[in-house]
């Protein structure tokens, strides 16, 4: 069974591998705000408990990574929304993505 510190770590060397990916797709200006929103962090609850959950039935989380990947993206849009409407200046200690003019 993995620790939640594990898991943590996996997470988020799976998400930086994939933001950097998305640093080099085009159209810049849709792929560009998604990059640096996950890039800024964050305790990545949501896919932890994710893996936290696959690992009671499975030793292998790889299979569910993408899962996990995937629900952390929906969250961040969500975040990002949530500034848009409400014209947010900071998230996490950082410039919003709409204050940094990503958008």
């Amino acid at each position: 069974m993995y620790s939640v510190e594990e898991l943590q770590r996996i997470v988020n060397d799976e998400i930086k591998n994939r933001a950097e990916v998305l640093g080099e797709l085009n159209p810049k200006n849709l792929y560009s705000p998604v990059e640096y929103s996950l890039k800024i962090g964050g305790k990545r609850l949501r896919p932890v408990l994710l893996l936290l959950s696959y690992n009671l039935f499975s030793d292998s989380i790889k299979e569910a990574l993408p899962a996990a990947v995937a629900i952390e993206v929906f969250h961040n849009f969500t975040l990002l929304h949530d500034d848009i409407m409400d014209n947010a200046e900071v998230r996490r200690n950082q410039p919003t993505v709409q204050a940094r003019g990503s958008l």
